[in-house]
């Protein structure tokens, strides 16, 4: 059986690579969004032969793309409460590919619990022993669950999972440097609460001499620098120059 991915590229390679001098569509947005689907749809052009789409869960790297001869395309299995970005360009019929349009975003919904879920999910330390996660728990749920794994996965199925009475779990066993996508619900009797999602890249040993200097515009900086306040290794702003209360 081929995947979508595959059949992608077997349809693409039979097109010419040269550059369409037809634009990309300019409207592009999203109906019928669900837990775990959702419609893309935008604007359609007569020059169209093929519509070339690829869109991934925010801050994964992994793209899916899909190829269709329509105006929309109805994704399946997506993740809930994920935040997806989609673009798409336009197959014309000499075979040849615009430039991609401009990048939309949407936000597929939780589904409704009886089991309350959690607030102030946050990384409270990160050590040579790992990440520690901690949470505020809303009353009924009796033990969470825990679950790691790649940026952009679906924790109901992919990654470790951990079980624990506390509010709070170290995560071991970890690759510096690598990204991961952690994911904390209650487990009450008969039922679970939504996810909740922070993703954090582990990087115990990086070490600053203050004052930091820090451009929010400089996209590798941006990639490997942040704050943990915690117990463990709290940090405050001053009255240093230039400090402020704002965060």
């Amino acid at each position: 059986m081929i995947n979508r991915l595959v059949l992608t590229v077997l349809l693409l390679v039979s097109f010419s690579l040269n550059a369409s001098n037809f634009s990309p569509p300019d409207s592009l947005w999203v109906v019928d969004i669900d837990y775990n689907e959702a419609t893309l749809k935008w604007s359609d052009d007569d020059d169209a032969m093929f519509w070339l789409i690829a869109y991934n869960v925010s801050l994964n790297p992994n793209i899916d793309y899909a190829i269709t001869n329509a105006d929309s395309l109805k994704l399946n299995a997506l993740i809930s409460g994920a935040a997806y970005n989609w673009k798409v360009a336009m197959i014309d019929q000499n075979g040849d590919t615009t430039d991609w349009s401009s990048i939309s975003t949407f936000i597929t919904p939780q589904p409704e619990s009886i089991c309350p879920g959690l607030t102030q999910l946050q990384i409270e330390n990160m050590t040579n022993s790992g990440i520690n996660v901690q949470w505020v728990p809303e009353s009924g749920a009796t033990e969470w669950e825990v679950v790691y794994g790649p940026l952009g996965s679906n924790p109901d199925f992919d990654g470790g999972s951990i079980f624990t009475e506390n509010h709070n779990v170290l995560i071991s066993n970890l690759f510096i440097g690598s990204w991961y996508q952690i994911a904390v619900r209650g487990v009450c009797v008969g039922a679970n609460s939504p996810w909740s999602i922070i993703n954090v890249k582990y990087t115990p040993e990086q070490n600053y001499i203050l004052p930091v200097q820090e451009s929010f515009e400089d996209e590798y900086q941006m990639d490997n620098f942040g704050f943990i306040s915690g117990n463990i290794n709290p940090w405050v702003i001053g009255s240093a120059y230039n400090a402020t209360t704002d965060g």
